[in-house]
């Protein structure tokens, strides 16, 4: 066996942790910016959930940078 091509069990707790913590922030950002869209849509009573929309995208446009920049 190859001890070059074997990665110990610590180093691959320590990528599943640092990838899901990743996974973990693009959620909660994303959450973030649709839940303030739509209390902002609600409290200027819109007709269209403008704000919704637009944060939306931001959110994910957001965290999709944030992720790339530590990756």
């Amino acid at each position: 066996m190859d001890p070059k091509k074997t990665d110990s069990p610590l180093k691959q707790t320590g990528s599943f942790f640092r990838y899901s913590s990743l996974a973990l922030q693009m959620v909660l950002t994303m959450l973030l910016f649709v839940l303030g869209g739509f209390y902002l849509d609600k409290w200027l009573q819109l007709g269209f959930p403008w704000f919704t929309l637009f944060l939306t995208l931001a959110g994910v446009a957001g965290s999709l940078y944030s992720v790339i920049r530590k990756l």
